[in-house]
């Protein structure tokens, strides 16, 4: 959900801006994320603190972010990576649904419409 000042605002929230962050590298990754400053060091502990509890535990439970139940097919929570970040139930559940009308490479369109 970052939106990236790089660019005058023109690009908000490109393709492959997260290695800065996971990486806690912002200064390398400037032309992504923005110059380094207090809100992107908030972003940069955040997704590093995750990605790390997430390769030692397999749990990304950290006191970074809020607490973030595992993926299913009912509850669908995804973490908004932002300052704040915040844990949401099916953030973008008319997309998605709107989106099972289309034949996939997996041929799953439909496979996980919802009962609603």
């Amino acid at each position: 959900m970052w939106r990236s000042p790089a660019e005058g605002w023109r690009r908000t929230t490109p393709h492959s801006l997260d290695p800065p962050f996971v990486f806690d590298n912002v200064s390398a990754g400037a032309a992504l994320s923005g110059p380094p400053t207090g809100a992107t060091a908030v972003m940069a502990q955040q997704m590093a603190d995750t990605w790390m509890a997430f390769a030692r535990s397999g749990n990304p439970d950290n006191p970074c972010i809020p607490p973030w139940a595992p993926n299913d097919l009912e509850r669908r929570t995804t973490m908004l990576f932002n300052v704040p970040p915040r844990a949401i139930a099916d953030p973008f559940k008319a997309e998605r649904e709107f989106f099972t009308q289309f034949p996939t490479q997996q041929g799953s369109a439909g496979r996980y419409r919802s009962a609603s």
